[in-house]
């Protein structure tokens, strides 16, 4: 075994390799050392597994709730360090990304390479598995030259670590990429897939390759290569059904269906887009009935049949603001054309103008991913340099001693200079000092909601910070943010939006006391400061809030808004270095609540 696996047990590593060939055995099998594990160290790691087995079933529910018994074990093991600590957030990004929008999977991918960097020593294991996390929400925000680089890293790293699945994860990847017309080689992208496959050999892994061999057929369709890519489609097909995974089995349904709507086969489609339909619905989030329902509207628009329109109305089912705007726009685009189909113009037009808003926005969206991207990168650079700027520092405050006892003289000097001059503008002084109070004030406020802005609360906060520390009291800090805020925009409009959070401001202004302050701290997201409160009371803090802002009216909004928010808070402990420290312990519990459904809180003593 390499080294660098030793922080991770053995057994660990076997179950995750038998989760990608028989998933159903891995679960059974982490289910029984969860079970039977009289170390708690045993049962943390049990825990994960179980949760990453579920996770490749797409059993996310169960997945869910084997990482919260994984997350409560690991806050009650004394002796539990920050490698676990990432291992814990590596498997709740990795089981939870499909259910979280782009922006804040990548603030987890953020925080965890902020932690991967700290770690002393260094895990190769954990950064190579971190890497093929990247690279999938790279994949997914259409990043592809950035993901091109890391998976090319990954085969790197997966190949010195002797890991079969995350190397041919790497080549899976570029065979992605490549076929998507990106890729920074020109080489055929059924080399990258056929690569993959080598590098598997005769080991099973049979849901990996169920994935593997879908996507090799989507490859070769987008390229006209038609029997071939069939034939690896149906090799999908017929591998999903011999280890009785329904989600793989619909998903090669769907690719051989787009196949023949491609082909203008849409007779061919439909039997494959219904039996895709029975094997989600009911167990699927709508990722993939998403797509059932654009290409079922497809064929029947092609064929002209009048059930389309019962079609469009189950599509609409899985049209919501958790889908990247792309995907939507693409959606739009159909059902225009199914609409059309049977002569219904305006609602067609009515799409093709909501098509061409989604595209807008999914352009947006991607700008903003890569500014967090940047922002990251920009951190870690900052971090380095001041490093070196620590260093550079010492020895300057060498030659500052030196002058120390001369500065003191001229400083008196200046002192007395300056005490004729303060009485004879003092006046003067005085008025501007004013002037400068209300101007201060003015610019600590946020203009839409009166509250203080993200340079009023954070000073507040460093304030109740120092007084804490010094004093020994508690001190709890809340990231709050709303729900599904951009879906409040799109069907609210602006206004509306700009409403519910004045709203939420009026709700939080009634329910706190006095010397608790709630802050805009960016957008849709408010930072709350709360001095003498522990972490015990957070519960009752955010059931009065939640009814409150419920029950408060936005203005210009008909009957009650029905928005909701998320709130991650952490109180104050021994341990806690920094401000930042603190709120970074908000934000991944605000992450945490958003990942486990949102309208809930998440907490813990950071």
């Amino acid at each position: 075994m390499p080294a660098a696996e030793a922080a991770r047990p053995a057994w660990v590593r076997e179950l995750q390799a038998i989760a990608q060939d028989d998933p159903r055995d891995a679960i059974a099998r982490a289910g029984a050392r969860e079970r039977e594990a009289t170390d708690i160290g045993d049962r943390f790691w049990a825990q994960l597994a179980l949760a990453r087995a579920h996770g490749a079933f797409d059993a996310y529910d169960d997945a869910a709730a084997s990482l919260h018994r994984a997350e409560a074990t690991l806050a009650a093991w004394p002796a539990a360090t920050d490698l676990h600590r990432l291992w814990a957030a590596l498997v709740r990004l990795d089981t939870t990304w499909t259910h979280i929008e782009p922006a804040l999977a990548q603030r987890g991918m953020g925080r965890l390479k902020d932690g991967l960097a700290r770690l002393r020593p260094p895990d190769g294991a954990l950064e190579c598995e971190a890497r093929s996390v990247d690279l999938t929400l790279l994949i997914d925000i259409d990043s592809l030259d950035e993901a091109w680089l890391a998976a090319e890293a990954l085969e790197r790293c997966a190949r010195q670590l002797r890991l079969p699945e995350l190397e041919a994860y790497g080549s899976y990847s570029l065979g992605l990429i490549a076929s998507r017309g990106k890729a920074r080689t020109q080489a055929d992208p059924d080399e990258h897939f056929a690569r993959a496959l080598r590098v598997l050999g005769d080991q099973p892994y049979r849901l990996f390759r169920t994935t593997l061999l879908k996507e090799r057929g989507v490859a070769l369709r987008n390229v006209k290569r038609w029997e071939e890519a069939l034939a690896h489609l149906t090799a999908s097909a017929d591998l999903a059904r011999a280890i009785d995974f329904a989600p793989g089995l619909a998903g090669a349904n769907i690719s051989t269906a787009v196949l023949h709507v491609t082909r203008n086969e849409p007779a061919r489609a439909l039997p494959l887009l219904n039996e895709a339909r029975r094997l989600l619905e009911g167990h699927d989030d709508g990722f993939r009935l998403l797509y059932v329902g654009r290409y079922t509207v497809a064929a029947l628009a092609a064929l002209k049949r009048p059930e389309v329109v019962q079609a469009i109305d189950f599509a609409r089912r899985w049209d919501s603001a958790s889908v990247p705007p792309n995907e939507r726009a693409l959606l739009a685009r159909a059902l225009a054309a199914g609409y059309a189909s049977v002569g219904r113009y305006a609602e067609a037009f009515h799409e093709v103008e909501r098509a061409e808003r989604l595209q807008e926005d999914g352009q947006a969206m991607a700008a903003d991913v890569q500014v967090l991207r940047l922002q990251a990168r920009y951190a870690a650079a900052q971090r380095d340099a001041e490093n070196s700027e620590l260093r550079h520092r010492s020895e300057q405050a060498r030659l500052a001693l030196e002058t120390q006892a001369a500065k003191q003289r001229a400083l008196w000097a200046a002192i007395a200079t300056l005490a004729v001059l303060l009485a004879v503008v003092g006046g003067l002084v005085v008025r501007m000092l004013r002037r400068r109070r209300q101007l201060a004030d003015l610019a600590l406020r946020d203009e839409l909601t009166g509250q203080p802005n993200r340079r009023a609360i954070r000073a507040y906060a460093e304030a109740s910070f120092a007084q804490a520390r010094q004093l020994g009291l508690p001190l709890t800090l809340a990231l709050i943010d709303l729900d599904h805020f951009k879906r409040v925009n799109d069907t609210l409009g602006h206004a509306g939006g700009d409403a519910v959070l004045r709203a939420l401001a009026l709700a939080a202004r009634e329910v706190l006391r006095g010397q608790d302050r709630f802050g805009r701290w960016g957008g849709e997201e408010w930072l709350l400061v709360m001095p003498g409160t522990g972490v015990a009371e957070m519960p009752a803090v955010f059931e009065r809030l939640r009814e409150r802002f419920a029950n408060t009216a936005a203005a210009g909004v008909a009957g009650r808004h029905g928005s909701t928010f998320s709130m991650g808070a952490a109180a104050l402990a021994p341990q806690t270095a920094t401000l930042d420290a603190l709120i970074a312990a908000c934000d991944e519990q605000l992450y945490t609540a958003k990942t486990d459904g949102r309208d809930r809180l998440a907490f813990v003593t950071a």
